[in-house]
C-alpha cells in the first residue's frame, strides 16, 4: 500500500499540473489581449491628446478672433451712431434747405411782383410819351374813380370820361357790362352809371376801348361788392296767388353778406315765419280776400343801406266763407255787442337774435306760441314780461292770453358755441386755455403754439377750439398713426375761418379725417398740403380757394386722393408746379378751371398713372412742359 502512496501523488501532481497549465495558458491569452487593448488605447488617448491640444489651440485662436470680432461690432456700433448723428444733421441741414428755398421762391415771387411793378411805371413811361400825340382820357371830376366799391342795389358812384371825339372811337362789349349799370356815348363824354342788383358775382371789369389810326387807349372799369353790403334772395315768385282758408305754398327767403336777419312790415294776418340758419320760412293762411302785400328786408348795421323785396298776393275767397272778427270798442280788453274781446301781443328782442311770430292781434283764451332764435353766437336766456319778470326759459313760449301783454326775449353771448353748419366749434371771443361746453362735450381755446405742444403729446385733439389761428403750417407733417396719437384725431370740428397758410399741414402722414366742414376761405398758400399724405381721400369739394396762391405740389405723391375737386376757385392761383405729380388713382375731370393767373405749371401731371390728359386746366399762360420739365421739387 504504502508503494502506491508515491504513485498516487505524481498521479495527482500531474493531473493537477495540467490544469494549471491550461489556466495559465488561458491567462497569458487574456493577458496578451489585454495588452493590445492596453496599447491601443494608450494609443487613442495619446491622439486625444493631440486632438485636445489641437482643440485647445484653436479654441485660443477662436477666442483671439472673437475679441477681435467684438472689437469690429463695438467699432461699427461707434461708426454706426456717428452716421446716425450725421443723418440727423444731414435731415436738419435738408429741411433748413427745404424752408431756404421756400424763402427764395417767396423771395422769387417779391421780384417778380417788383419786375411787374418795374413794368407798370415802363408802361406809364410809353403812355406818356405817346400822350404827345395821343390826348389823354380823363375823368370828368377828380372825384370819380375808375374802381369802386358798390353796395348791391345801390347806384354806384358815376364814372365820366371825357375824350376827344374828333381823334378817338369808342366800343366796348356788351355782354361784359353788368345788369342794371348803362354805357352811354354822348358828345365826348363817356357815362358809366346805374345799379347792381346781381347777387352772384362780387367783382365785375369791363373795358372801354378808344381807337384812332395811331393811338389807342383802354379804360378798365372795375366795380367790387363791398363787403358791407347786404344780400337778400326771394326763392319763388314775388307775385303769388293764393285762396282764403287755404294754406299758402310756404316761402323761403335767405339773407347773407353783411346783413343781420331780416324784419317784416305787413304781414298778412294768419301768416307767421320760422327760422332755420339765415332762410326765414313764411307758412300760414291769409283770411281776407283781394290784393295782399308785405315787405321784408335786411338788418344791418354797416355803411350800405338795407335791402327790401315786396311780395303780393292775389287772395281770393275760399268756398268757406267767415266773418271778419271786428276789434272791440273801446280798447284792448272789452267786449261790444257780442263780439268776441281781442288783446293785442307785443314780442320785443334785442339785436342777438329773433322771434316769431313778432306779435299781433289774438282772441280772448286764444293759445299763444311765440319762438325765440338767438343769432350764431348767442343764447337764449329767458322770456320776461313787461315787469322783468321771469316767464319761461324754453324757447318757445305757450300761454293763454287774456289780456294786452307785452314779453321779451333775452339773449347771452357765448363764449362756445357750434356753427350753423352743425359741425364746427367757434369760440372768437374766449381766451386761450378757457374750457366752454357745447352739445356736453367740453372744449379747449387753444393758440398755434399750445396746439404743437398737445400734438408733441400725443393727446386727442377733437376737444379743442381753434378760432382766431392764422397758421397751421407743418401742423401734422411728418406725424403718423404709429408714432402720434393725435394723427387719428377727428378734427372735423375746428374752426379754420381764420387760416392763411395749409403750406405742409398734411405732408408725409398716414392722416384720413374727415374735414369737408372745414371754412378755407382765407388760405392762401397750400404748398405740399397734402404731398405723400398716402391715405387721404375726403370729400373736400366744397373747400372755398378763392384767396389761394400757391397750389405747388399739393397732392403730389397722394396715393388715394381721387375726390371730385372740379368746383375748386382758382381764379387767383399762380403756381401750379407738379401739382398732381406721381399721383396714382386722381383722375377727375380739372378742365373747367379758371388758371388765367398761373404762369408756372411745370410737371403738373408728372408720372401720375391715372390722370389723363384731356382732364388738365387749358394753361394759355403756362409754356413749361406738363409732364418732362424740370421743377425744384423739395
Amino acid at each position: 500500500m504504502k508503494k502506491f502512496i508515491p504513485i498516487l501523488i505524481l498521479f495527482f501532481f500531474t493531473i493537477t499540473n495540467s490544469c494549471n497549465k491550461d489556466e495559465i495558458d488561458e491567462l497569458e491569452k487574456r493577458n496578451i489581449a489585454l495588452q493590445e487593448q492596453i496599447s491601443n488605447l494608450t494609443i487613442e488617448v495619446n491622439t486625444l491628446t493631440f486632438d485636445i491640444s489641437n482643440l485647445s489651440s484653436s479654441n485660443d485662436q477662436l477666442s483671439s478672433s472673437n475679441n477681435d470680432l467684438l472689437n469690429q461690432i463695438t467699432n461699427l456700433t461707434d461708426i454706426l451712431k456717428e452716421l446716425e448723428e450725421e443723418l440727423n444733421n444731414m435731415t436738419n441741414d435738408y429741411e433748413q434747405a427745404e424752408q431756404e428755398n421756400s424763402d427764395l421762391y417767396d423771395e422769387y415771387l417779391s421780384i417778380v411782383n417788383s419786375r411787374n411793378e418795374l413794368q407798370a411805371q415802363l408802361d406809364n413811361l410809353v403812355n406818356e410819351i405817346n400822350s404827345v400825340s395821343c390826348p389823354a382820357i380823363e375823368l370828368s371830376s377828380i372825384d370819380m374813380a375808375n374802381e369802386q366799391m358798390f353796395c348791391t342795389g345801390q347806384r354806384i358812384s358815376p364814372v365820366k370820361l371825357i375824350y376827344d371825339e374828333a381823334i378817338y372811337s369808342v366800343s366796348f362789349i356788351q355782354d361784359s357790362i353788368p345788369s342794371g349799370i348803362s354805357v352811354v356815348n354822348v358828345n365826348g363824354t363817356i357815362s358809366v352809371d346805374g345799379f347792381v342788383f346781381s347777387g352772384v358775382k362780387n367783382l365785375f371789369a369791363f373795358d372801354l376801348k378808344f381807337e384812332s389810326d395811331q393811338c389807342e387807349k383802354i379804360e378798365r372799369i372795375v366795380l367790387a361788392r363791398s363787403p358791407n353790403s347786404p344780400t337778400i334772395e326771394v326763392l319763388g315768385d314775388l307775385y303769388r296767388s293764393a285762396v282764403t282758408g287755404d294754406e299758402i305754398q310756404p316761402i323761403e327767403i335767405s339773407y347773407g353778406g353783411s346783413a343781420e336777419g331780416l324784419t317784416f312790415s305787413g304781414l298778412p294776418e294768419g301768416l307767421t315765419y320760422s327760422i332755420t340758419g339765415t332762410t326765414y320760412k313764411i307758412e300760414g293762411k291769409i283770411n281776407e280776400s283781394g290784393p295782399q302785400s308785405f315787405t321784408v328786408s335786411t338788418v344791418n348795421q354797416s355803411s350800405c343801406g338795407e335791402l327790401s323785396e315786396t311780395i303780393n298776393f292775389d287772395v281770393e275767397q275760399g268756398t268757406q266763407t267767415s266773418t271778419p272778427i271786428q276789434p272791440p270798442s273801446g280798447g284792448g280788453g272789452g267786449g261790444g255787442g257780442g263780439s268776441t274781446p281781442q288783446f293785442q301781443l307785443t314780442v320785443n328782442t334785442g339785436d342777438n337774435g329773433s322771434v316769431s311770430p313778432s306779435g299781433g292781434t289774438y282772441n280772448d283764451g286764444e293759445s299763444v306760441s311765440i319762438t325765440a332764435s338767438p343769432d350764431t353766437g348767442y343764447g337764449f336766456i329767458n322770456w320776461t314780461d313787461s315787469s322783468g319778470n321771469e316767464l319761461s326759459t324754453n324757447p318757445t313760449y305757450t300761454f293763454n292770453i287774456t289780456s294786452d301783454t307785452t314779453i321779451t326775449a333775452n339773449y347771452e353771448e357765448l363764449l362756445f358755441y357750434l356753427h350753423p353748419n352743425g359741425v364746427t366749434i367757434l369760440c372768437p371771443n374766449a381766451s386761450v386755455g378757457a374750457v366752454g361746453t357745447v352739445d356736453g362735450k367740453p372744449y379747449t381755446k387753444v393758440n398755434r403754439n399750445t396746439l404743437i405742444a398737445k400734438r408733441d403729446a400725443g393727446e386727442d385733439l377733437s376737444g379743442v377750439c381753434t378760432s382766431g389761428i392764422t397758421d397751421l403750417n407743418s401742423l401734422f407733417r411728418k406725424k403718423n398713426t404709429t408714432n402720434n396719437a393725435s394723427v387719428s384725431s377727428d378734427i372735423s370740428s375746428w374752426d379754420t375761418s381764420d387760416v392763411e397758410s395749409f403750406l405742409r399741414i398734411f405732408a408725409n402722414t398716414d392722416f384720413n379725417q374727415d374735414i369737408s366742414n372745414w371754412d378755407t376761405g382765407k388760405v392762401e398758400n397750400m404748398y405740399n398740403a397734402f404731398q405723400n399724405a398716402w391715405e387721404f381721400n375726403q370729400d373736400i369739394s366744397g373747400w372755398n380757394t378763392e384767396n389761394v396762391i400757391n397750389m405747388r405740389q399739393t397732392f403730389r405723391l397722394a396715393k388715394k386722393f381721387n375726390q371730385d375737386i372740379s368746383g375748386w376757385n382758382t381764379n387767383n392761383v399762380n403756381d401750379m408746379r407738379a401739382f398732381l405729380k406721381q399721383t396714382v388713382v386722381f383722375d377727375q375731370d380739372l378742365s373747367d378751371w379758371n388758371v388765367d393767373n398761373v404762369t408756372q405749371c411745370a410737371q403738373f401731371i408728372l408720372n401720375a398713372q391715372s390722370m389723363s390728359e384731356d382732364k388738365i386746366p387749358k394753361f394759355d399762360y403756362c409754356t413749361d412742359n406738363l409732364e418732362n420739365s424740370s421743377s425744384n421739387s423739395n
